[in-house]
């Protein structure tokens, strides 16, 4: 089977305090890293047929009110891919996201789009006390406000 090969320069490091995130950034030249970068060569082998056919996705979005008996485990996972790379012929990845929002994370917060982080903090916080005060609460109304802030925090570029 013919192959493409590249290397590239995978540069590692921690962004935020209280809350580590790992942040990394690509590049083909030897990289000139900070203090607390961590660069890696990666070399990349990938065959040529991926460029000579379409490549397909698929997304399978279940609303949040459906239930599953059981969970998408690593194992559960790999079969699916297995089976999915046998029936098609070519290989599949399987792995698991979250659904997108239904609504921008104003919205969910309840503040303008064009509010600054610390408001858009001190309403993620009111809320979500107030959510966890409710007995009726469901799990998928939390996730939705985290989420929420979180996209805030990545649209602001804040690491929190």
């Amino acid at each position: 089977m013919s192959t493409i090969e590249g290397e590239f320069h995978l540069v590692l490091s921690s962004k935020g305090r209280h809350f580590p995130k790992l942040a990394a950034r690509l590049t083909a030249r030897p990289p000139k890293c900070a203090a607390g970068e961590i660069p890696m060569l990666i070399t990349v082998q990938v065959p040529r047929a991926l460029f000579e056919r379409p490549t397909l996705q698929a997304t399978v979005t279940l609303p949040p009110e459906q239930k599953l008996s059981e969970k998408i485990t690593a194992n559960v996972a790999d079969n699916l891919s297995r089976t999915l790379s046998e029936r098609l012929g070519v290989d599949v990845k399987v792995t698991a996201a979250p659904a997108p929002l239904e609504r921008h994370w104003s919205e969910i917060l309840g503040v303008p789009r064009d509010c600054s982080t610390t408001e858009a903090r001190a309403a993620y916080r009111e809320q979500h006390a107030a959510l966890l005060a409710d007995d009726t609460t469901e799990s998928h109304q939390i996730n939705d406000l985290n989420r929420a802030f979180d996209l805030c925090c990545r649209e602001h570029e804040v690491q929190e």
